[in-house]
């Protein structure tokens, strides 16, 4: 696995600042730190399966669920998990929701049950929220999939990335640009800057993201 210190000693090299003295540092390794996290944050809000976390979570009574703690969109449902967590049953189907309004319109008031059939979930429009059918007793637990955004107060310089190690240069792009931005009074730093994100968001996919960077007065295609 990749830690934070090999990116971070990349971006050093790069940015020629490998001073011992912390003191004597342009950017010190607090700051790097800061934005290795924040790059992790960046990159799960565009690619959520790129920090996935397989939890078993007890449900709210009643059928609609909100995500666990940092967890921004539910990427898979695997299985009833019991009333204690730990107790594997039956899988658990995601249907859309407009399937369930059809042919059960009454589905969001069944009785409870300390069994999920279904989760209905509609990552566009509520991200954060799903239902279950049959609604929930409060006492069951299931076993979820969720891209998670990084806990940034738990990390040692030392740990391994939150983020895969396939999402490393894409990082380091990142720290540099925020590298660069502190230096936004320098001449030329700006284009680095700007350099440097570019190159991070088309490493995500994010080209539509590239265009508003380098003109943020256009929009829809027209200025």
């Amino acid at each position: 696995m990749t830690t934070y210190q090999t990116v971070i000693d990349k971006a050093e090299l790069l940015l020629q600042d490998e001073e011992t003295d912390q003191n004597l540092r342009r950017w010190t390794e607090t700051e790097l730190m800061t934005w290795a996290k924040d790059g992790e944050k960046e990159i799960v809000k565009i690619k959520p399966d790129a920090n996935a976390v397989i939890e078993s979570v007890q449900l709210g009574s009643g059928s609609a669920q909100t995500l666990p703690s940092r967890a921004i969109q539910l990427l898979d449902v695997l299985s009833n998990m019991g009333t204690n967590g730990s107790t594997r049953g039956n899988i658990i189907s995601v249907v859309e929701r407009s399937l369930m309004d059809a042919i059960q319109p009454d589905w969001m008031i069944t009785t409870a049950a300390d069994v999920v059939t279904h989760v209905i979930y509609d990552p566009k429009r509520v991200p954060k929220i799903y239902w279950v059918y049959p609604q929930s007793t409060g006492n069951n637990y299931i076993e979820i999939i969720t891209g998670k955004l990084p806990d940034n107060g738990s990390n040692l310089i030392s740990d391994d990335l939150e983020v895969g190690e396939e999402y490393e240069n894409a990082l380091l792009h990142y720290i540099l640009a925020m590298a660069f931005a502190k230096d936004s009074d320098i001449p030329q730093s700006g284009e680095r800057m700007v350099g440097h994100m570019t190159t991070f968001l088309n490493m995500l996919g994010r080209m539509d993201l590239v265009e508003q960077l380098i003109n943020p007065h256009k929009v829809g295609g027209q200025e």
